[in-house]
């Protein structure tokens, strides 16, 4: 029987006293024994490591790049491993001579286990009961918790009698939430900023799945064992139906917690004021090219954005609104909406897709000529559906055929050929033609004249949505998820970009206007905001594609391109270029193995080349999937490869900007894997011939800066921030 093929072993930080655990171990323990599904430990070796702390020692630090979890280990999960252990020993012991050189270092581990194992069994070592669980580790949040209110010489007085150092009064203190939400199961206590973690608990995970740094400093209470998790591991264990829902609560939970309280509206708010949004506030997730919100919609929401971007675009118009069903066509719209109760085809579809609300609304404009709002709002819903679409057929061609229109298959003409791949926009597009196709009096044409405008894009920290809910008016623009283009620049030209979500904060109009009247720095806020939002719109609404004043980021190439992903954006001026290459030398030269980062290849934007060189993205999708959990973030934010890569471009393939490359080891000068045997005859280690290269932004000098930026003698090569500081063409 052939040997087993495993990855290479995973090198996480070495400690003393770590221990790699086999299949049979870990299944062992409470965090995998209730999976359907067990994690694939043996093919993925040290993707899963016990360590052992020391009381007092720092596990992670608030800050840190996060990219792997830990569980504490209860007392039974560590008598079960050990007695498992034993076990295993003795079996061993009783094949091997008394000669056998592997005896002695046996005979020393049974030694070494035994006295623990006796310790732990011991009644006041082991119990039973959930309620009685040791806190192991402590987490510890460093953060200004600031007051409402400034603490002058009188309310420092006052604090003597009944407050605090602060000044502020018993009831400000008893008002003030207790709690801060922690990337752990229990939250951190406000007066003491901390919180105990008990065995049995897993904590890290949000920091490991969304990308972010630590939320606090972990310390250990007591000397103990935890295990450390690599993501591809923690995936698997998500996979599994149960653990996935409970993980998508905590993580919910967790993210409206201290990463949101740092962003940038929410920081001015005083702990009361935040725990009031906290708790009415909603996470929600959408997929890029789903729409937030449609231009004259219902202002009923403020929103935040905690993770991906946003893009607000005007005049893209899809809804209807009342004043424009004129009431000599309201008859008409009635009259053909109704055909549909009795005709088949296009009227009788659209007509089923009315919910009875919607129905009721058609049969009561028959009597009531002004009741059009509650029709147009059914309307308005069947436009933002993908219902009506999904059920004329699946494919684009038998849409068509059902418009029967040439005007409309020529709109349509850049849709994707599957119905289900149609976008958000796509299916308001279809349905607007479908609904002007059966009430040809009732419904006007969607104006195709005005151009939409891409006004800006939102990413992480900032806020929308304000404007509307303050000035009580419908949505004045279209904002939609944003993620990613697919310009076939990604290993084998192209189709491997992944999606990337978007979480929003979502806060209900009645909470935002609640939380702004508590706060007249808020309020002031949102005044310079909204002056802001009134003279750029008019800038940019009235600028013109051919004025070369105007921000790169209204270009649609710049979209196309995907330059507002690029926080470490490189660009070339060509008009300033040589093409004397000290850029790529120096790259080479900054890095040990030989291998460029840097190509000056890639597309170009007026008149600079945009090289195919990480760019730090807002939302870096190489990191999603790795088999092995080799990709990871930096402590600066850069994408770093750990040498356990296993060479399967996964990650290269994701990257939409062609910047990851697949370098031979040989061309590295690393060995190649040979594929001898791993632990045993039984198992041998997978062949590894390739690995993943990426710029790292030279995030291993001292001076932080970019070689290839820092090296070019004539000031043509920059790195910057693409949604503010690209230069004006």
């Amino acid at each position: 029987m052939p040997p087993a093929v495993v990855n290479p072993e995973a090198s996480l930080e070495s400690r003393p006293g770590d221990e790699l655990l086999g299949q049979a171990e870990l299944e062992r323990l409470s965090l995998f024994a209730n999976l359907r599904k067990k994690p694939s430990f043996d093919k993925f070796p040290g993707a899963v490591l016990l360590r052992k702390y020391r009381r007092g020692e720092v596990i992670v630090r608030q800050g840190d790049a996060g990219w792997t979890a830990f569980y504490v280990l209860t007392t039974a999960d560590l008598v079960s491993l050990r007695e498992a252990q034993l076990a295993k020993i003795k079996t061993q012991l009783e094949t091997l001579s008394p000669a056998d050189s592997q005896r002695q270092d046996l005979t020393a581990l049974q030694a070494a286990i035994e006295p623990q194992l006796a310790q732990l069994q011991t009644p006041a070592a082991a119990t039973a009961d959930e309620t009685q669980r040791r806190p192991v580790v402590t987490a510890y949040l460093d953060v200004e918790l600031r007051s409402a209110r400034r603490p002058g010489l009188l309310n420092r007085l006052r604090g003597l009698w009944g407050g605090n150092s602060n000044g502020d009064s018993q009831a400000d203190v008893q008002r003030r939430p207790q709690f801060i939400p922690n990337d752990g199961p229990v939250d951190i206590r406000l007066d003491t900023r901390r919180a105990e973690m008990h065995e049995g608990e897993l904590f890290g995970e949000m920091s490991c799945m969304s990308r972010i740094p630590r939320s606090a400093t972990v310390v250990a209470n007591e000397d103990c064992y935890l295990l450390e998790i690599l993501r591809n591991i923690l995936d698997q264990v998500r996979k599994d139906p149960s653990y996935k829902e409970q993980m998508d609560r905590i993580y919910r939970e967790r993210a409206l917690g201290p990463q949101l309280r740092k962003l940038s509206i929410f920081a001015d708010l005083s702990e009361e004021q935040f725990a009031a949004v906290r708790q009415r506030a909603e996470l929600i997730t959408l997929e890029p090219g789903e729409v937030v919100y449609d231009e004259d919609d219902l202002s009923d929401a403020f929103y935040v954005i905690r993770s991906g971007l946003v893009k607000v675009v005007k005049n893209l118009r899809y809804l209807l609104r009342a004043d424009e069903i004129t009431a000599a066509a309201r008859p008409a719209l009635m009259e053909e909406l109704r055909a549909g109760e009795q005709a088949g085809g296009l009227p009788a579809a659209v007509w089923k897709q009315l919910d009875e609300a919607g129905q009721n609304a058609v049969r009561q404009l028959a009597s009531d000529q002004t009741a059009i709002a509650p029709l147009v709002d059914a309307l308005n819903a069947l436009i933002k559906s993908h219902a009506l679409a999904e059920s004329l057929g699946d494919k684009k061609a038998a849409l068509v055929a059902v418009l029967d229109d040439p005007a409309a298959e020529i709109a349509l003409a850049e849709l994707p050929e599957k119905v289900a791949d149609w976008s958000d926009l796509d299916a308001r597009t279809f349905n607007r033609r479908a609904l002007e196709a059966v009430c040809p009096r009732g419904i006007p044409k969607r104006s195709l004249t005005a151009d939409p405008r891409t006004l800006t894009y939102l990413a992480r920290g900032d806020f929308f949505g304000e404007a509307g809910v303050i000035e009580n008016l419908p949505r004045s623009a279209t904002c939609l998820a944003f993620g990613h283009p697919d310009i076939g620049q990604s290993v084998g030209g192209g189709g491997g970009v992944v999606p990337s979500r978007v979480e929003l904060v979502r806060v209900s109009r009645e909470s935002f206007l609640e939380v702004c009247r508590s706060s007249p720095q808020l309020q002031a806020r949102f005044a310079a905001q909204l002056e802001l939002y009134r003279r750029r719109t008019k800038e940019r609404t009235e600028s013109r594609p051919w004025d070369e004043r105007q921000p790169a980021t209204l270009n649609p190439r710049f979209e196309e391109l995907g330059l507002v992903q690029g926080q470490k954006l490189m660009l070339v001026d060509l008009d300033r270029c040589t093409r004397c290459g000290d850029c790529m030398r120096a790259c080479v030269n900054t890095h040990g193995d030989g291998a460029s980062r840097l190509f000056l290849d890639g597309p170009r934007f007026g008149k600079y080349l945009v090289p195919n060189s990480c760019r730090k993205c807002l939302d870096p999708v190489c990191m999603i999937g790795c088999p092995v959990g080799s990709i990871v973030r930096g402590d600066n934010g850069e994408i770093v490869i750990k040498d356990w890569c296993i060479g399967c471009g996964l990650c290269a393939e994701q990257c939409p900007y062609g910047s990851i490359h697949m370098n031979r080891l040989t061309d590295l000068n690393l060995p190649v894997s040979s594929g001898q045997a791993h632990h045993s005859d039984e198992v041998e280690t997978k062949k590894v011939e390739l690995r993943a290269v990426v710029c790292d932004l030279c995030s291993s000098l001292p001076s932080q800066d970019p070689a290839c930026v820092y090296h070019c003698p004539h000031d043509a090569a920059i790195r910057i921030d693409a949604r503010y500081e690209f230069p004006v063409r």
